[in-house]
């Protein structure tokens, strides 16, 4: 059987002294250090995570804007481009009521022209005939006169 001495007595009683004492000295302490260290480890994982969905909140947020952007983007290009056909368009009625006046303008001077050219003709013609008359009359006829007959002559064949 099992003899209980003072020798097993006193090693009984050491070590539980030695338990007690590693516990106040080693295991409280390590202990201690492992709750602190699961705590901190514990806020970082929170910390990151609370990160982690600032983070994809800023994602969004960002797709939200940029999607905003293109929005506003897309309808500055269609106004630009309404803008331009507009001002186009009024170029072009500009450019052909520019046209128009000048082919009136043109008209006009061409009817002055040729009024002032068929003067011009009448009197030579009237001047040739004078010379013409001259010479086959052989006497000076006064040019005055000469010039009516002439003007009544080419008034009536205008007419006809």
């Amino acid at each position: 059987m099992i003899n209980i001495n003072a020798t097993t007595f006193l090693v009984i009683v050491n070590f539980l002294l030695l338990v007690y004492i590693l516990k106040i000295i080693l295991f409280d302490p390590l202990m201690n250090f492992l709750d602190e260290r699961s705590k901190s480890i514990k806020e970082s994982m929170d910390k990151a995570e609370e990160s982690r969905l600032q983070a994809n909140e800023l994602v969004e947020e960002h797709k939200k804007i940029l999607q905003e952007t293109h929005l506003e983007a897309r309808h500055i290009i269609e106004k630009a481009t309404l803008d331009a056909k507009k001002e186009g368009g009024n170029i072009l009625k500009q450019a052909r009521e520019n046209a128009q006046r000048e082919r009136e303008t043109t008209r006009q001077e061409i009817r002055n022209e040729t009024e002032l050219i068929k003067k011009e003709l009448r009197q030579e013609i009237a001047s040739f005939s004078v010379q013409i008359a001259e010479k086959i009359i052989e006497k000076e006829i006064d040019a005055r006169k000469h010039q009516a007959i002439i003007e009544k002559s080419l008034n009536e064949l205008k007419r006809n």
